[in-house]
């Protein structure tokens, strides 16, 4: 993975004149690179972190909603 997000990179130096898509493949490895490692160390899937994001994301959702009404 690290190599795939060097390779995605293009290298030149990070916030010079380079498109904002050019960052888009790199964020999303390293976010991935990051999942992973996170996953090796802590025993759990990178599905099973995915899943509790997004019931934290949807509790927050609703909270919010909620504070609207």
């Amino acid at each position: 993975m690290i190599g795939a997000t060097a390779y995605s990179f293009g290298w030149g130096l990070p916030l010079v004149d380079i498109p904002l898509e050019r960052y888009w493949a790199p964020a999303s490895l390293l976010i991935l690179l990051l999942f992973s490692a996170i996953s090796y160390w802590n025993g759990t899937t990178v599905e099973s972190m995915a899943r509790k994001g997004e019931i934290a994301l949807e509790r927050w959702i609703e909270k919010k909603l909620s504070t609207l009404t």
